[in-house]
C-alpha cells in the first residue's frame, strides 16, 4: 500500500516584531529637500515703493444746496439747523425743492429716535419730490459762529 508522507512545514525565520523604519526616512528625506529648497526663497526681500501721502481738506461746514433733515430721539425735526414741525415738514420741504435741480435729501436720526417717525419722514421727503434719499451715519460737523 501507499506509504504516507508527512511534510512538516516550519517557518524559515522567526516573526519580526520590529518596526519598518524605510517608509519614515523616505518621507524626512523628501521634507528635509523641500525646506532645503524653499528657506533661500524666504529670505529674499521684496523691495516695495510707498506712495508719498497727500493731504486731504477736511470740510467742516455743509454746503449750501445740500438738505440734511436730523431727527432727533425726542421727535423734533429739523431741516439743516431749522426747527421744523412736523406737520409742516412737508409743505416747507416741498417749497424748497420746488426750486432746486438737485432734489437730493440726506436723513440723519439719533440713535433713541422712534423708527416709524423716521420712515414718515422719508415717505413725506418722497412726496414732496424728493427723488434722491440718503442716511447720513453720523452728525456733520457744525461750522463755528
Amino acid at each position: 500500500m501507499h506509504k504516507r508522507r508527512t511534510v512538516a512545514v516550519r517557518p524559515q525565520s522567526r516573526q519580526n516584531a520590529e518596526i519598518n523604519v524605510t517608509p519614515l526616512v523616505d518621507v524626512v528625506l523628501v521634507l528635509l529637500i523641500i525646506f532645503m529648497v524653499v528657506t533661500p526663497l524666504l529670505e529674499k526681500e521684496i523691495s516695495v515703493q510707498v506712495p508719498a501721502t497727500e493731504t486731504v481738506e477736511d470740510v467742516s461746514d455743509l454746503p449750501p444746496d445740500q438738505l440734511v433733515v436730523h431727527l432727533d430721539d425726542k421727535g423734533e425735526v429739523k431741516l439743516n439747523s431749522e426747527v421744523v414741525a412736523a406737520d409742516a415738514f412737508l409743505g416747507h420741504l416741498k417749497d424748497i425743492l420746488e426750486h432746486r435741480g438737485d432734489k437730493t435729501v440726506f436723513f440723519q436720526s439719533d440713535e433713541g429716535a422712534s423708527y416709524g417717525t423716521l420712515v414718515q419722514l422719508l415717505d413725506l421727503a418722497r412726496r414732496a419730490g424728493a427723488t434722491k434719499l440718503g442716511m447720513a451715519t453720523e452728525a456733520p460737523d457744525k461750522p463755528e459762529p
